[in-house]
């Protein structure tokens, strides 16, 4: 199990998770923390904890995501992919494309919307 932890900074909504004795996840900007999340509460995996949000000092509504291992800030696929999880860093045929296609769509609706 995980314990959880919500604190807040400039980060607003700010959530840790310890994962054992040396690895934090930690979430900000959340929108609301979900029920039954406090200091110390065990958490389990897929469970929902907080809903993004853009709290504290946030542009925009999105997740500010963490890892930290042995209390060290740590490149999330560096730390994630010695652990045997997280996303491949390779990137899979079409990948680069569909991104290209989203980021027009997103700079389509922007420059539309001023």
């Amino acid at each position: 199990m995980n314990r959880a932890a919500p604190t807040g900074r400039g980060y607003g909504n700010y959530l840790k998770i310890r994962h054992g004795q040396h690895l934090v996840t930690a979430y900000a900007h959340l929108d609301a923390f979900d029920p039954g999340v406090a200091p110390g509460a065990a958490v389990r995996q897929g469970e929902i904890v907080a809903r993004s949000g853009q709290t504290g000092v946030g542009t925009g509504p999105h997740l500010h995501y963490e890892v930290i291992v042995d209390d060290a800030h740590t490149d999330p696929l560096t730390a994630l992919a010695s652990l045997g999880e997280g996303p491949s860093q390779q990137l899979e045929p079409g990948d680069l494309e569909r991104f290209r296609a989203a980021r027009d769509r997103i700079d389509g609706l922007r420059s539309s919307a001023l």
